[in-house]
């Protein structure tokens, strides 16, 4: 997965490469799959693991904190 960041765009996510829809991957496809599909075609798109470990640290150190929040929230409620 090689997608080109609009930084300063201010859209969310990131454009498919085949039809440009802009989507939000869910981290813990990406996590665990190792990829995503685009769903407005379906393309899937890969992370190179190699390459984006360090990436991939973050985002699973991310999705943790997140579900911990989550699990907190419905512990209050």
């Amino acid at each position: 997965m090689n997608p080109s960041p609009q930084r300063n765009s201010g859209e969310q996510g990131l454009a498919c490469p085949a039809c440009g829809r802009r989507f939000v991957p869910d981290p813990a496809e990406l996590l665990t799959r190792g990829a995503i599909n685009c769903p407005a075609c379906g393309l899937e798109l890969r992370v190179n693991r190699a390459e984006s470990s360090e990436a991939l640290e973050h985002l699973r150190k991310l999705h943790e904190a997140h579900e911990r929040v989550r699990a907190a929230q419905r512990s209050v409620h």
